[in-house]
């Protein structure tokens, strides 16, 4: 996502890219043969894919792939804000992603109705929210979840009051 709102997808496949412009309108090219007018935006997108496999990928490396995730629209990113302990982000799917800023992970699926939990570690743990309502949980995941409901709570009062 870009600062102008644009935004652009890089597809599983790592050749097609998704392009949404300002007013939500798509089109489709691959990483080489694209509108020079996306040159910029292009290269960006390169550099964040190098960074994001060599620093990022690493952390969810055993999760498994559905083959569903195959034929299902891609989400991407919708919006994202940064406060003083965390980057939330808020996918077109409705999974909001809190990354903090002593590199701890929270995952809110509501498809699911689940959390995904990345410790210290780089663990990843899911649990029902149910499951947590049932048993509880550990100290560093309910503060986790306390102030993500609690920044959620405000982005969701401003867009709806």
């Amino acid at each position: 996502m870009f600062n102008d709102t644009t935004k652009l997808i890089l597809l599983p496949n790592q050749i097609n890219v998704h392009f949404i412009d300002k007013d939500g309108k798509e089109s489709y090219m691959t990483t080489t043969d694209y509108s020079k007018a996306l040159d910029k935006k292009m290269k960006l997108l390169s550099y964040f894919k190098r960074y994001m496999t060599e620093h990022l990928v690493k952390a969810g490396a055993n999760n498994v792939n559905f083959e569903s995730d195959q034929i299902s629209r891609m989400p991407h990113l919708h919006s994202w804000f940064r406060t003083t302990c965390a980057v939330v982000m808020h996918l077109t799917n409705g999974t909001v992603q809190l990354n903090f800023s002593d590199h701890m992970k929270i995952i809110l699926c509501p498809r699911m109705s689940a959390i995904t939990y990345m410790d210290h570690e780089r663990n990843f743990r899911t649990y029902r929210f149910s499951t947590i309502i049932q048993h509880g949980c550990s100290k560093d995941l309910y503060q986790k979840i306390r102030y993500a409901h609690e920044k959620l709570s405000k982005m969701l009062e401003k867009m709806f009051f």
